[in-house]
């Protein structure tokens, strides 16, 4: 009966995410770790490119495994932004999950004679993952915070800030390749319910508060915002759909429950 009741469940879990659909994604091409050089152009994936004028680096992070986004002394919008068209919001209406991978750098610069310069403050080290629906009427705005007094990187959703863990933003001299720290999220939304979790790689699980109603249709990864980025590695993103029970899986469960009242 068990051996029966675990093959089923497998089958049950195996029609479940056999039908998702990835609606958007980025991925570097590189391991999340340092060493790993090599990281793909966005651009060369489906996503359009907003770049201010006052950024410092836009581009492979040497040998960090993944794309570095940095705004240096000045301050200026970048960021990456993915259209959800039609077929994807519809793909969307059961729920879906959105997984990403991303470090924060503390970066130190050489200001002549040897002396090191963080120009990197607390207050602008920080960075976006925007998802919007106009249909459903959610839009979710998660700023990535570190501190680089503690190391210590923290997540907000606009109404809460949760902290995901201390000693995790690495330090990068110049254009060297520190020990990345990198951190693994994934946003569910559960359609039923209306309702968003975010989990980490650190052991966080938090309730996530829409930030308002959407007006658009699209995903956004790096910095919404002209003051405060700093600088952060962006290893992958991925949005997928969860699919509704197929009437395979329901007929399937009903058989289970057949077969278990006849065994009794």
């Amino acid at each position: 009966m068990k051996t029966l009741l675990t093959t089923m469940s497998a089958l049950a879990l195996g029609a479940l995410t056999a039908n998702a659909v990835t609606l958007a994604s980025y991925d570097s091409g590189v391991a999340a770790q340092a060493g790993a050089a090599g990281a793909a152009d966005p651009t060369s994936q489906g996503w359009s490119a907003v770049i201010g004028t006052n950024t410092y680096l836009v581009g492979q992070d040497t040998g960090n495994g993944g794309w570095n986004l940095s705004d240096g002394t000045n301050s200026g919008v970048v960021y990456y932004e993915h259209s959800l068209d039609a077929a994807a919001t519809t793909e969307m209406a059961n729920g879906w999950t959105l997984d990403f991978t991303v470090a924060s750098d503390n970066d130190l610069f050489d200001t002549g004679g040897g002396s090191l310069d963080n120009w990197v403050t607390s207050s602008r080290q920080q960075a976006n993952v925007w998802i919007e629906n106009s249909t459903a009427g959610y839009f979710y705005l998660l700023t990535i915070t570190h501190d680089p007094a503690d190391g210590s990187v923290s997540i907000g959703d606009g109404t809460n800030t949760f902290l995901v863990g201390t000693d995790l933003v690495s330090q990068q001299v110049g254009d060297g390749a520190p020990a990345m720290n990198f951190i693994d999220f994934t946003l569910t939304y559960d359609a039923g319910t209306g309702t968003a979790t975010l989990t980490d790689s650190e052991g966080g699980n938090n309730a996530i508060a829409s930030a308002g109603t959407g007006s658009s249709d699209r995903l956004i990864f790096g910095t919404t915002s002209s003051g405060s980025l700093g600088s952060t590695t962006w290893n992958s993103v991925t949005l997928d759909s969860v699919p509704e029970p197929s009437s395979a899986l329901l007929t399937g469960l009903g058989g289970l429950a057949l077969i278990l009242r006849r065994r009794k």
